[in-house]
């Protein structure tokens, strides 16, 4: 998509996880991803793995920057209680 969102499912979650509404952790998934792209990196020596990890590394820092400036710091923080509730 080149925005550097890889995922199983679409972005809407998110929309929705950052709106504090009913969604399965949508970030267990994304910690997934990332722990296979490292091990793709670290054991495969596929450089390509390492550079998804930084640009969805960004997109995630961005997304999260989005919600803290919109709304607040503590606003992201309920949306991760909700998360492990």
């Amino acid at each position: 998509m080149g925005t550097g969102y890889l995922s199983a499912f679409p972005s809407e979650l998110f929309d929705h996880f950052e709106a504090i509404k009913p969604v399965w952790p949508p970030y267990y998934t994304i910690h997934k991803i990332l722990a296979g792209l490292l091990d793709q990196y670290t054991f495969a020596d596929n450089a390509e793995s390492l550079d998804m990890m930084k640009w969805m590394a960004e997109y995630f820092y961005n997304r999260v920057q989005n919600v803290i400036t919109k709304h607040s710091v503590e606003r992201h923080w309920l949306s991760m209680k909700k998360l492990v509730a």
